[in-house]
């Protein structure tokens, strides 16, 4: 057998032929339609709007009778939409959308008006509303124009939130990550400094200066990461066909240091290709191959195997290692930033790279996740969307 990249090879690149792997099965639910309560207490109104509604195949629409009823169906289940009428007999007007939203903020709500009034329909966008339609001007084409309008903006609206909530988190934690090393550089500094005095260059000063070298390091690839993570957001995803094998012996040639430091290997199926930007896919790869070689258990050589398979539609990769594992309640939080497991808090690092790479798949429209057993190696699983 040719042999793979270990620890006593040139950086090559040899392939083995391909296996199927019973887990990359994952469960994935079918797409559920959206799903539309109508407040409404006018049966008459009531039926205007599900005749109009009725070509809006792409919707499962019910109905309550009342707020409150409204309000205990949106408690109980997941609303793609409240169509709510502002006239319901427990309550008329801008009070029905402001008692709503304060029981269910987490829900989008579109109002109905009796009447065309722009200065209600402003005052209830104010409150919280996605849109408003007046009874008088529902048609499918209107209505359809305003459910699609109110769904987008509450898209995006959540984006957003979630942006700013991403940002406020970066910033404390990014802050709190680069107080360590700058200490650390300004304490080596006032060292190196006193014992310069003395007139010579001690052993004392020298490490000093390795240690504040590396400090300074540690921020650098921390700063490089974040600046990496708030790109994301504003690069353009280019798509083209790639060629998995070619960018995982790219990375072994970059990472063939660390190879050789580890003592590891890596080796490789011959893994399909997948559609995705070349430097941004090539950028997951070198992590999680890394991250295989570095988490290796205590007197075993760390092993990583990239595989692949058909799942669905989509091209499903594997990046498996031998390594220390990760339990199975951190396999959520592994993913978010400046998180460090137990077992790893000595490893070099800046604590986003997972972070990243869920960010680039998730800019693909994808998918990562991983299985794993602490002790045991871990399986991380990513494909990228249409």
């Amino acid at each position: 057998m040719d042999p793979i990249i270990g620890q006593n090879s040139a950086p090559s690149y040899t392939f083995q032929s391909m296996v199927e792997i019973s887990h990359f099965q994952k469960d994935k639910l079918p797409p559920s339609k959206v799903k539309i309560l109508l407040v409404e207490d006018d049966d008459d109104h009531a039926e205007l709007f599900m005749l109009s509604a009725r070509n809006y195949s792409a919707a499962s629409i019910s109905r309550a009778e009342t707020l409150t009823d409204a309000i205990a169906i949106a408690k109980s289940q997941k609303l793609s939409l409240v169509i709510l009428d502002l006239g319901l007999p427990e309550t008329v007007g801008l009070d029905t959308l402001s008692l709503f939203l304060q029981s269910c903020s987490s829900t989008p709500v579109m109002v109905l008006t009796a009447i065309v009034d722009l200065n209600l329909g402003e005052e209830a966008l104010k409150l919280g509303a996605m849109d408003f339609l007046s009874k008088e001007e529902i048609t499918p084409r209107t209505l359809l124009r305003s459910i699609r309008y109110a769904l987008e903006r509450w898209s995006q609206k959540r984006k957003l939130e979630d942006s700013l909530a991403d940002l406020q988190y970066f910033g404390s934690m990014a802050a709190h990550d680069l107080v360590s090393p700058l200490d650390a550089i300004h304490g080596f500094s006032q060292l190196i400094e006193l014992e310069l005095s003395k007139g010579k260059i001690t052993e004392e000063a020298l490490e000093c200066l390795d240690l504040l070298k590396k400090s300074a390091q540690r921020s650098i690839v921390l700063v490089r990461d974040l600046q990496k993570l708030s790109s994301l957001g504003r690069k353009s995803i280019e798509r083209k066909e790639l060629d998995i094998n070619t960018i995982v012996k790219d990375v072994c040639s970059n990472l063939s240091k660390l190879i050789s430091e580890t003592k590891g290997t890596v080796e490789a199926s011959e893994v399909l290709p997948i559609r995705g930007d070349a430097g941004l896919v090539y950028h997951v790869m070198q992590n999680l191959i890394a991250n295989g070689l570095k988490y290796g258990r205590d007197d075993v050589p760390p092993h990583v195997r990239v595989s692949s398979c058909i799942e669905e539609d989509y091209t499903v990769i594997c990046v498996e290692d031998n390594g220390i594992g990760i339990d199975e309640s951190d396999s959520t939080r592994i993913f978010l930033p400046f998180e460090r497991l137990t077992g790893a808090s000595d490893k070099k690092g800046s604590g986003l790279g997972l972070s990243i790479c869920k960010k680039i798949v998730e800019a693909h429209n994808g998918e990562i996740w991983i299985e794993s057993t602490e002790g045991a190696g871990t399986r991380f699983y990513f494909h990228l969307g249409s």
